[in-house]
């Protein structure tokens, strides 16, 4: 991407973030803060650049009516005019958009209830697709229990997406039968399943269902590899301490775990979460991000040059510290230098 587009863009992200606002920094105030002006304001949320540059994507979330609970709509900002186009209309959510290779279409998942017993409009999330001229979305999968997350692959051809398994009972299974009326644990683990949808065809093919939660995947640009973050269980204890990138070979259908000493036993802390899963375009490296409580955030990189992945940390220069997570990784190229950038929001 241009530098003159990556302008244009950050131009658009500067006009949705202005509509999250309500108003220019320079704006006077006309009265004191009352309680009602929390119903006014806007937050902008998963915002997603066309393959050619020329929108940003994004969610809104604020209150249609105040005797509506607030919800996301999904919004359009051109980055050449910088003119936003409304989408969606519904009081329910429609969040994570995703372009299409067109660029003309977006898929996102929302959830539509009809009062009918079977997809998509049983109330379960699925993914739906939308033209940038808005009209009525239409439903991309039929996901029995409904979509977790999903991905549309970079040439449009495929969709892959996440849903619930599954169940294992817990250790307090027992306790659970005899005592009905107490809470014992956090209940039974719901294992994940992803699963790919060829556009086309439409035929899905189920592509790791052992015994793992899912917390976030990520397809390689050639569909060679599926990273993911997995735990145990849904657990916010295993998420911190045994969370994990494992690594899906599309050829030979096996699954690796990548070495966790560098942010567990060689890390301050050991209880580190781990998140943003990023490729390279090349698909031979893999970038992602370990968060401690105490500690810096770190970043680290899984790179391809044979059979198994060489895992290393990347220095921050002059110690920089991250405040406030970090929100995106692009691993950009040519193929001898590795970079990769990142984009903080800190709200005060």
């Amino acid at each position: 991407m241009s530098s003159a587009q990556n302008k244009r863009i950050l131009l658009a992200l500067g006009v949705a973030l202005a509509l999250g606002a309500g108003a220019t920094a320079a704006a006077e105030r006309t009265h004191d803060i009352q309680p009602e002006d929390y119903f006014t304001l806007h937050y902008i949320y998963n915002c997603a650049t066309s393959p050619d540059g020329k929108y940003v994507a994004f969610t809104d979330l604020t209150w249609a009516d105040r005797d509506q609970p607030r919800h996301f709509d999904l919004w359009v900002v051109s980055t050449e005019t910088r003119r936003l186009e409304r989408l969606t209309f519904e009081t329910v959510n429609e969040h994570q958009p995703q372009w299409a290779a067109d660029s003309q279409h977006l898929y996102f998942l929302t959830k539509r209830d009809r009062g009918e017993k079977r997809p998509p409009y049983d109330g379960s999330q699925q993914v739906w697709v939308m033209t940038t001229q808005r009209g009525e979305p239409l439903p991309v999968t039929r996901v029995k229990g409904g979509v977790l997350a999903y991905q549309v692959s970079k040439d449009g051809r495929t969709l892959y997406y996440t849903k619930d398994g599954e169940q294992a009972e817990d250790e307090w299974k027992d306790l659970r039968r005899k005592y009905p009326g107490i809470e014992f644990g956090s209940g039974p683990v719901t294992y994940t399943e992803l699963w790919k949808l060829d556009l086309e065809s439409w035929r899905e093919e189920k592509l790791v269902a052992e015994k793992r939660v899912i917390v976030e995947f990520k397809v390689s640009d050639d569909q060679r590899r599926i990273a993911m973050i997995t735990t145990p269980d849904n657990r916010l204890l295993t998420k911190e301490g045994q969370s994990r990138v494992d690594v899906y070979d599309a050829a030979t259908k096996q699954i690796i775990t990548l070495p966790d000493q560098l942010y567990r036993a060689q890390a301050p802390s050991p209880y580190g979460w781990l998140e943003n899963l990023a490729w390279s375009p090349d698909g031979n490296r893999l970038a992602f991000v370990v968060n401690f409580d105490g500690y810096p955030a770190e970043i680290l990189v899984a790179e391809w040059s044979g059979e198994q992945p060489q895992v290393f940390m990347l220095k921050r220069p002059g110690e920089v510290s991250v405040v406030g997570g970090l929100s995106l990784i692009h691993i950009s190229e040519p193929t001898r230098l590795l970079s990769i950038s990142y984009a903080v929001f800190c709200l005060k």
